[in-house]
């Protein structure tokens, strides 16, 4: 049974930052701090008193070209002298964006070094262990009604140069039937864009990182689907119980087939070949 003692409380709806209603922390030990996402940006706390440091609104990033403005924060992450964070865009359906600040040594402030449209609804961003690059799991929630349905994935940025990759679902979508008899709901199909296809219905949420590979799971749902991704080479879908390539054993995992929230082949026990990363994601339930 886990037990703790408060330190302090902080109020961002008081306390002159940006991160009122806020749901993420990332703690940037070497400087003391605790980054706080909100709706409207990035609070620096002291980790120590709870004092605000400083505070980043989301009017601070320059918006990448077709971009028209930022919806709410989603995630914040650290590593090193980078601070990386997601915004939704700014009306459903539209993509959201990735944007990194690089952190000045004391801990006392932060300038926008660039920003990269990654997908709708970017739920989460870490860094590899390594620093060189950020994931973003792009859950992609449909429009009310599915009038439209975003396709699900993982965005996978070069830090240095800020560019984005995205690696969807889509050798999946050939694959339906065998999913489906390996457990994965996939929805039947809503409104009008929604044809019941993996690239559009899975919706990664969370990535987690360890050592030198890497796993994007779900955690809200029971089932999933899977995706192999080389961090060092061109990302390519593969099986999660054999590590093959998806065009010659495609496989579907449950949560029966985790070991510690991680997409560990279950046959063999032991991760994939390193470095590489599982992107796995949930399937919305039929409602018809």
């Amino acid at each position: 049974m886990l037990t703790g003692t408060t330190t302090f409380t902080a109020n961002h709806l008081t306390n002159g930052g940006a991160a009122g209603n806020s749901e993420v922390v990332a703690h940037d030990a070497a400087r003391g701090l605790l980054f706080v996402m909100g709706q409207g940006g990035v609070d620096a706390l002291d980790a120590a008193t709870g004092a605000l440091r400083f505070t980043i609104a989301k009017s601070a990033i320059t918006l990448p070209a077709g971009v028209t403005g930022l919806g709410t924060g989603n995630s914040v992450a650290v590593s090193g002298d980078n601070l990386a964070m997601t915004f939704d865009g700014p009306a459903a359906g539209q993509p959201g964006i990735a944007a990194v600040f690089t952190l000045d040594a004391a801990g006392t402030g932060a300038s926008f070094r660039a920003a990269a449209t990654v997908g709708v609804v970017p739920d989460m961003i870490t860094f590899t262990p390594d620093g060189t690059r950020a994931l973003v799991a792009v859950e992609a929630e449909p429009t009310a009604g599915y009038a439209t349905d975003a396709p699900g994935g993982l965005a996978v940025l070069d830090v240095a140069t800020w560019t984005s990759t995205f690696h969807g679902f889509g050798a999946f979508d050939a694959r339906v039937a065998e999913l489906r008899a390996e457990g994965v709901k996939i929805a039947n199909g809503f409104g009008t864009a929604n044809t019941a296809l993996p690239s559009l219905d899975l919706e990664p949420e969370y990535v987690t990182v360890s050592g030198t590979w890497m796993a994007a799971t779900a955690t809200t749902a029971p089932m999933a689907a899977a995706a192999r991704t080389p961090s060092a080479s061109t990302p390519t879908p593969s099986t999660p119980r054999t590590g093959l390539p998806i065009s010659a054993a495609p496989r579907a995992t449950s949560s029966t087939s985790r070991c510690g929230g991680w997409a560990r082949p279950p046959s063999t026990g032991t991760p994939p070949p390193a470095p590489c990363a599982w992107s796995a994601s949930r399937a919305r339930p039929s409602t018809g």
